[in-house]
């Protein structure tokens, strides 16, 4: 129970640094370009961009995640498919 919440945790941490980091350096860095003040456009797009970052760099990690929790040996005395989180990235 306290792994499964510890988890979640972590990685909606990750999750939210990432999305607002890259939300906030859209907002600061990219659109003053373009707009003079903030407006819903660039809010929208921010958002938007900050999400597809967020998910383009997590969606290995929780691959390989979902790939160690899900190995199982087949039989007795077998060896797990992956050794390491590296192992399970390398195949």
């Amino acid at each position: 129970y306290g792994t499964v919440d510890h988890d979640r945790s972590l990685n909606l941490m990750l999750y939210r640094a990432i999305y607002f980091y890259t939300y906030a350096w859209c907002k600061q860095n990219v659109f003053p370009r373009f707009f003079k003040e903030e407006n819903a456009i660039v809010h929208t797009a921010s958002a938007v961009i900050a999400g597809v970052t967020v998910s383009t760099v997590t969606n290995p990690i929780w691959v390989v995640k979902t790939r160690m929790q899900l190995q199982q040996p087949n039989g007795p005395g077998a060896v797990p498919k992956y050794s390491s989180s590296i192992d399970c990235m390398r195949k």
